[in-house]
């Protein structure tokens, strides 16, 4: 630091200097906190908003709950259900059940237990995995064993279409086959997408069906290869009659549409 010889010290000046730093000190650390109350307060604003809409909720057990569809606490079943639950679930953690329970698989069963509460077959809880299951199944292309399944009344996966050239059909899998188990796992009492869910796979990998056929138990082993679903078949009726049948409507049905056709069309018909 350099002084002024020609300007005497002034102790007074020194002082007053300090007090203009911390004022200006204090000023900053306001201005910090106060900023700091604002974003808070809004996110309080933000986090009760969303709670007044529906779309976070705060269980009995203290948990908190976000979901995209708002609802409040008074909807559907309520807390009552839930507090039921978390006493079960107390209840069993005491010593009477030994074993460890898988909570998502739990709330999943409990979501699809209460969908299936109203009766409606068409409506089904899915997993996040069993929806990009289900998706894949429209775009008409994913990795399985190709095959068209059915859900029978005994519980059992009816094949009721086995694609030929494809892997079900190479491992000796026919139609009218009726799949009982996937991979050793029973699947009887499964929702059909769910069951589907297990024999799709990667590609490459292999899969164990057990099958009923004729009152026979038979077991095989299909390799999972990349299946595009025939959803259009073609051929030719009496009287040189054109006949195309969609089983189903993916992304992949209009392209075989036109191949149909063009095959139809390249013949001497009478009519399509």
């Amino acid at each position: 630091m350099e002084y002024d010889n020609n300007r005497p010290f002034s102790s007074e000046g020194a002082a007053q200097e300090r007090k203009r730093k911390h004022a200006l000190g204090k000023g900053v650390i306001i201005g910090v906190v106060a900023t700091l109350l604002v974003v808070i307060l809004a996110l309080s604003c933000v986090f009760m908003g969303l709670i007044r809409s529906g779309n976070i909720h705060i269980g009995i057990d203290g948990r908190i709950y976000v979901q995209d569809v708002g609802t409040s606490d008074n909807e559907g079943i309520g807390t009552k259900v839930e507090g039921k639950l978390n006493a079960l679930d107390s209840l069993l953690g005491d010593g009477f059940y030994f074993d460890n329970v898988d909570d998502e698989k739990a709330a999943d069963n409990i979501f699809k237990a209460y969908l299936a509460a109203y009766g409606d077959k068409y409506t089904v809880y899915y997993t996040p995995e069993e929806y990009k299951s289900m998706m894949e199944s429209t775009s008409g292309s994913f990795y399985g064993i190709g095959a068209v399944c059915q859900k029978t009344d005994d519980g059992s996966i009816l094949i009721s279409e086995a694609y030929e050239d494809a892997p079900a059909y190479k491992a000796g899998i026919r139609n009218g086959d009726k799949v009982t188990e996937v991979n050793g796992e029973d699947i009887t009492g499964m929702d059909l997408s769910v069951a589907v869910a297990l024999i799709k796979g990667e590609k490459g990998t292999d899969v164990n069906l057990t099958v009923m056929r004729n009152g026979e138990k038979l077991s095989f082993t299909v390799t999972r290869d990349k299946i595009d679903i025939k959803t259009v078949s073609s051929e030719v009726l009496e009287n040189n009659i054109g006949y195309i049948y969609i089983s189903q409507f993916d992304d992949v049905t209009t392209e075989q549409f036109k191949s149909a056709v063009d095959d139809l069309r390249s013949r001497e018909l009478q009519d399509l």
